[in-house]
Parts: structure tokens; C-alpha cells; sequence
């Protein structure tokens, strides 16, 4: 902004258009709209104390950026797609995923009666102990 601060402000809007039109882009999912107006009301202060430094009588009010961020900057809402209601809540406390699996396809599942494993337990091998002596213990 400090470099663009004395360029003509459709020039600052147009390049400001295209900052913000990246980061939506790039960020707009259904749950992230309050992130993404956040961050467009951001710019348009930043925007603001920018043209205010441009003289002593800056006369740049509020209403007046609002104006000019209202014809320059893009609204979050027009990049979020898909579904709004897609919230964590819609899911009871438990993944999605799940509802879409086959029975016993999960692990844990019954099928080898051993639950939260995938194979049958092993036998231990004993190995051979030996003494200090160096012979087997083991007959």
C-alpha cells in the first residue's frame, strides 16, 4: 500500500480487487465466511489510513471508503460455494466417513475375535536361556 499511496485510487482499486479476489479464492470454504469478511474489512482500513496519509486534509471518512470499497473490493459471500450448512454440528459428534463404510470394514470388527487387531495372536516362541557358564538351562 505504501508504495501504491499517490497512484490514483482506481488504480489502488483495481489492484486491491486483485489481492482480495486471491484470497478468497484461496480460502473460501462454506465455514470461513465471518474469517473472510474479517480480513476484507481489514484491507478497507488499511486502505483508508493509506489515503488518508496522502495529504494534510485527508477528508477520507468511513462513509466515504465504504463507497469506494462497496464499487472496488469483491463481497466474501460471492465466493463460497456448495454447501452453507455443512457444519461440524451436522455430523452428531462423529465423522461423516462413517456412514459411508460397509459393515466390518472398520477395525475392530468381530471378525477374528480379537478386537483392534488385524491378525490372529501368535504363539510366543521361547528362545533358550543360557547360564553364565555358557551351557543351556534348558535340558
Amino acid at each position: 500500500m505504501r508504495e501504491r499511496m499517490h497512484d490514483a485510487i482506481p488504480e489502488q482499486g483495481k489492484w486491491l480487487k486483485a489481492v482480495v479476489t486471491g484470497y478468497f479464492a484461496y480460502h473460501a470454504v462454506p465455514t470461513n465466511s465471518r474469517a473472510l469478511g474479517a480480513f476484507r474489512c481489514h484491507v478497507t482500513d488499511l486502505w483508508r489510513r493509506t489515503l488518508k496519509r496522502r495529504s494534510q486534509k485527508h477528508g477520507m471518512t468511513w462513509d466515504r471508503i465504504t463507497k469506494i470499497a462497496a464499487a472496488w473490493l469483491p463481497p466474501p459471500e460471492s465466493f463460497i460455494h456448495g454447501r452453507t450448512g455443512a457444519l461440524p454440528s451436522n455430523t452428531r459428534g462423529g465423522s461423516r466417513v462413517r456412514e459411508l463404510r460397509m459393515l466390518g470394514s472398520v477395525r475392530g470388527a468381530l471378525s477374528n475375535k480379537c478386537p483392534y487387531r488385524d491378525h490372529a495372536p501368535t504363539s510366543r516362541v521361547l528362545m533358550p536361556s543360557f547360564s553364565r557358564a555358557g551351557r543351556s538351562a534348558v535340558g
